[in-house]
């Protein structure tokens, strides 16, 4: 069912073609004067003038095919193989689109994201992690590095740097999810992490690091904290007896 094409070495005559190579050759007869054919020929020049295996992708009538050009010098001609890549060709490009969507929403939101694969090799990444970090590179620096080096990088931002590498050894090892485990940074900011695994059809497939500063937030809960504890002495301290009620009439 596959393609078989046979052609001579000087002016690459046809010299055999099976049925399913019929129709690459129509295709390369209707488009005789165009790039196409031009770059077909090429490809097999390039084949036999350095006597290797090649292999180049041509699209025909909407059907991609990977050939393989194998020259025969002795016998002064060279075969071509070709095989229909177009599924496998549409599933890559399936794929691009999805990583690319997915490295698109990772890159906007907004928390500072880190992904690495089992080797703990980071796989994805964005500014907002290099920003909250004060990493001086950009995002896509970070692809490829060792995360257990990038941590040691940046331990003595946090105040207890020891501690800040054990619980990433000890998460990464239980490889289970950890939701709000606070860090507290040298310059006064407050981190909060988030760890989750990733598990594809129960196979454990790498990790996600997510970082959020919740200085603000913090600081505004310390400063309601302190401002009831205020109020809650001056009116424990008030020569009154007070009940407060709401307006079911409960204290």
């Amino acid at each position: 069912p596959a393609p078989v094409l046979r052609f001579s070495a000087q002016g690459h005559v046809l010299m055999y073609s099976n049925k399913a190579g019929n129709k690459i050759i129509k295709f390369l007869d209707k488009n005789i004067h165009s790039e196409t054919r031009g770059n077909f020929i090429k490809e097999i020049e390039h084949s036999f003038s350095n006597q290797t295996n090649h292999q180049f992708e041509l699209e025909v009538d909407d059907v991609t095919f990977l050939f393989n050009a194998v020259p025969f010098p002795l016998n002064n001609y060279i075969n071509i193989y070709a095989n229909d890549i177009s599924e496998i060709k549409k599933a890559k490009q399936k794929l691009l689109f999805t990583n690319s969507w997915l490295s698109t929403i990772i890159t906007n939101l907004n928390a500072s994201i880190l992904v690495e694969d089992t080797s703990r090799i980071i796989t994805l990444s964005n500014q907002q992690f290099c920003d909250i970090f004060s990493l001086p590179i950009t995002f896509d620096m970070l692809i490829g590095q060792d995360c257990s080096d990038s941590a040691q990088g940046v331990m003595y931002l946090f105040k207890d740097p020891d501690r800040f590498i054990k619980r990433i050894e000890e998460i990464a090892t239980l490889q289970e999810p950890v939701f709000a485990d606070v860090l507290e940074m040298t310059n006064g900011k407050i981190l909060e992490r988030d760890f989750i695994p990733i598990y594809i059809k129960g196979v454990f497939n790498g990790l996600i690091w997510q970082y959020r500063d919740i200085t603000e937030k913090k600081e505004q809960a310390n400063r309601i904290k302190q401002s009831e504890e205020k109020y809650r002495g001056i009116i424990e301290n008030l020569e009154l007896g007070i009940l407060e009620v709401d307006n079911d009439d409960r204290i």
